[in-house]
């Protein structure tokens, strides 16, 4: 026994399948980031958006010398 599919559902089937392909871009497409607002701070700049905050400061300058010139700073000769 065979069974007829008619025109009409198979066309009905291709137009649902067709408007699935066409809607889920737009549906699954996620909104624009908020825009980060930057401050300048003393110890260096903060940028806060909703729910989320970034603090970058500057590595810190090492003194190298921190005796001077000195040869012997704790005795010596």
């Amino acid at each position: 026994m065979r069974t007829k599919t008619s025109y009409a559902t198979t066309l009905l089937a291709a137009a649902a399948a067709a408007a699935g392909l066409i809607a889920a871009p737009t549906v699954l497409a996620a909104p624009s980031p908020p825009m980060k607002i930057c401050v300048a701070t003393p110890t260096g700049t903060r940028c806060q958006s909703p729910g989320n905050v970034e603090v970058k400061s500057p590595v810190p300058v090492v003194d190298l010398k921190p005796y001077g010139d000195m040869r012997f700073p704790l005795g010596g000769h």
